[in-house]
């Protein structure tokens, strides 16, 4: 659909002075999407021309020009077809390049090495018919895939660790007031220099709605995002960035932009959420349009997705008190308690030799988001779900830790300042992104319902922890394996808009649960805790041939060291036939037709 007072892209105005950073932007497909790196001119606007160096970027008079760095070999390619062009400006030599800097905390030594990456520029329908960017993007895929393989994890601690410190030594960063130059090491071990773009605009499809980087946030790859061919992938597809399943991204609003370049202080989600809007409000005039601040001088507003989304923290007790004793007095809570009886006390103290030190979930979401009432009773529910696993684990340990606390945590970033306030008040403390994955270690039971983010990949390599309530594993028959397996030879394999699913079982996840955890069902309570595939209780067993100790002595698991635990004939359901391994095996089959 198009907004009113429709325009032709010539005729679209300028974009005021109203940023003091611009970013340069990138032409896929009809869309435009924005390479994050602020400019050193305070007179820049938003740019809207297709680039082919991400240096293009930089003002003509900044005092510090990007060079090549002397160690890199770059190859010019151009490859044409019939109506379609892809341009790659170089092709990297990576076993010798560096892109960006790389840091020295020891003695604060900065080193920079330059690089020129590739900016992929693609005309509509030339995805599927150029050869040489499947190649290139199967070549890299094929890396990656030998990395994997390999044993090395995508996602560490110490990354994490680092990322963490860098976002959070700079004040204002976090919530967009500020921006700053980060590192982070690839699957390669490479670092690559990243520039957070907090405050600048990106044009879209319809020519009055722009969308505004609000504050950075961390993305994840999964291992099928880093190898996908699609053209999501193929559109995204940056050679300097292939190997970084970490990324920065950043939350958006989409904003009402009149006639005159003026763009409206409030914003919705979603471009589409902000069209529908408009069309149904059938603007007539720009009277209620009033003009941004700065974001220099724009306060630390709310942390939800939009300023438009903030009931008082009163509304948001109220709601939560109301749903918890609801929920606590449903016979989904009922079964609840009993699976987790029956699941965990075997296996914690004092009957076991584990034990839970605290609760860490991801993605329950926030509950005051006015503009999806239905889903606030969800929410509401799902973290009151999370007082119930803590109270039976203090009633199954206490005998032991009759004083030991059990804390709970909670990492989501679309969680308002009313959010944190009730949750806190409930005993549950909010992280910030990545420090809940960091507190997950083997005292940990880890919740994680339909999340955005692949919770289950990250953990993998993180941590075995005591047990996951999270996505089941599913199970298909041979038969139907085949079928699908056909079908999607033919058709391609289909993905979101985010690259893929979200939270999909790797092969490294479907191991570390077929060797090391025992399946329990999940009450079934789809309103509240449905997802595409339902979730399931997975406790970790073969808990001494690990060598984990009720005082937490002895050696942690590694990520793959886990294969070595008996296998429980309880629960263990999943087999080497998942459909994850189907989809995998045909996602390499299509990576490798480029090279012919």
């Amino acid at each position: 659909m198009r907004c009113l007072n429709p325009r032709r892209s010539g005729d679209r105005p300028a974009l005021p002075r109203i940023l003091s950073r611009a970013a340069s932007s990138i032409s896929l497909g009809g869309k435009t999407m924005t390479e994050e790196r602020p400019t050193t001119s305070p007179t820049s606007t938003t740019s809207t021309t297709s680039t082919t160096s991400t240096h293009s970027a930089h003002s003509t008079n900044s005092s510090r020009r990007p060079k090549m760095s002397s160690d890199t070999t770059a190859t010019a390619l151009t490859s044409t077809t019939k109506n379609n062009t892809y341009t790659s400006t170089y092709k990297l030599d990576f076993d010798r390049c560096i892109f960006g800097y790389e840091d020295n905390e020891k003695d604060n030594t900065r080193y920079d090495g330059y690089a020129t990456s590739t900016t992929t520029t693609l005309r509509k329908g030339a995805a599927d018919d150029d050869s040489t960017l499947r190649k290139d993007m199967a070549d890299h895929a094929a890396r990656v895939w030998a990395l994997y393989s390999a044993g090395a994890p995508l996602f560490t601690r110490e990354v994490l660790e680092r990322l963490a410190r860098q976002l959070d030594n700079t004040p204002g960063v976090r919530s967009g007031q500020h921006n700053v130059v980060v590192a982070i090491k690839g699957l390669d071990g490479r670092r690559v220099r990243v520039h957070t773009a907090s405050g600048t605009f990106t044009e879209t499809i319809h020519p009055e709605i722009v969308l505004l980087n609000v504050r950075p946030q961390i993305e994840y790859w999964t291992i099928e995002k880093l190898t996908g061919n699609a053209l999501w992938h193929m559109r995204r597809f940056n050679p300097t960035r292939s190997f970084m399943p970490i990324r920065i991204t950043h939350i958006q609003e989409a904003r009402y932009r009149n006639a005159a370049g003026v763009v409206s202080q409030t914003g919705y989600s979603t471009v589409a959420e902000l069209a529908t809007s408009l069309a149904q409000r059938m603007v007539a005039d720009d009277a209620h349009i009033k003009p941004i601040e700065d974001p220099k001088r724009r306060k630390n507003r709310e942390r939800s997705g939009t300023i438009t989304r903030d009931p008082a923290a009163a509304d948001i007790r109220d709601l939560f008190a109301n749903h918890r004793a609801a929920w606590d007095a449903s016979e989904a809570c009922r079964e609840l308690r009993e699976t987790l009886f029956a699941s965990l006390a075997p296996q914690l103290v004092p009957r076991g030799k584990a034990v839970v030190r605290k609760i860490v979930a991801f993605a329950c979401s926030s509950m005051g988001d006015e503009l999806k009432p239905k889903d606030r009773e969800r929410h509401a529910v799902q973290h009151a779900m999370l007082l119930t696993v803590r109270d039976v684990i203090k009633q199954i340990q206490a005998d032991i830790f009759l004083q030991q606390p059990v804390d709970v945590y909670c990492q989501d970033p679309m969680y308002t300042p009313g959010d944190t306030t009730v949750l806190a008040e409930n005993g549950i403390t909010v992280l910030e992104d990545p420090h809940a994955f960091l507190a997950v270690d083997e005292t940990t039971i880890v919740v994680s319902i339909a999340p955005s983010v692949p919770v289950r990949q990250i953990i993998a390599d993180l941590a075995r922890p005591v047990a996951m309530i999270w996505g089941r594993l599913q199970l298909q028959e041979k038969k139907n394996l085949l079928s699908d397996v056909s079908s999607a030879m033919a058709g391609g394999i289909s993905v979101d808009d985010a690259g893929g699913w979200s939270d999909p079982a790797s092969s490294r996840v479907r191991q570390m649960l077929e060797s090391g955890y025992a399946e329990f069902d999940f009450p079934w309570d789809p309103a509240h805790f449905g997802t595409s595939d339902g979730v399931a209780v997975y406790v970790r067993t073969g808990l001494e041939e690990a060598g984990i100790f009720v005082d937490g002595s002895g050696p942690k698991m590694p990520p793959m060291q886990i294969t070595t635990l008996k296998k429980s004939p309880a629960v263990i359901r999943a087999t080497d036939e998942t459909w994850s391994t189907v989809l995998q095996v045909v996602q390499r089959t299509f990576l490798c037709q480029g090279e012919k």
